[in-house]
C-alpha cells in the first residue's frame, strides 16, 4: 500500500510540474499560438482557413473558420482575412 501511495504522489508531482511549465509560457514549438491551455497551428496550404486545435491532454483536431474568415495566429481566433497578414496565403503545402 505504501508503494502505491508513493507512486501516486510521484505521478501527481510530475503532472503538476508539467502544468506549471505550460503556465510559464513554454509552449510546444509546433504550434503557432497558445491561449488558455489551448494550442493552435495553421494547416499549411489552406490560406489560414483550416487550423489544428489541441490541448495538453487531448490530441489536435482539424477545424475550419467560417466563410470569409481565416485563422489569425496573433490573436488565436478566426478573424476577417483583411484584418491581419496570413503567412500561408497562396502557399502550397
Amino acid at each position: 500500500m505504501f508503494r502505491l501511495n508513493l507512486l501516486c504522489a510521484t505521478v501527481a508531482v510530475v503532472l503538476v510540474a508539467m502544468v506549471i511549465t505550460r503556465a510559464e509560457g513554454q509552449t510546444d514549438p509546433n504550434y503557432d499560438c497558445e491561449e488558455k491551455g489551448n494550442f493552435y497551428t495553421i494547416v499549411k496550404g489552406t490560406n489560414c482557413r483550416k487550423f489544428l486545435h489541441g490541448t495538453a491532454s487531448l490530441p489536435a483536431k482539424e477545424l475550419s473558420c467560417s466563410e470569409g474568415l481565416a485563422f489569425d495566429k496573433i490573436h488565436c481566433v478566426c478573424n476577417r482575412i483583411e484584418a491581419f497578414n496570413c503567412d500561408d496565403l497562396n502557399v502550397v503545402g
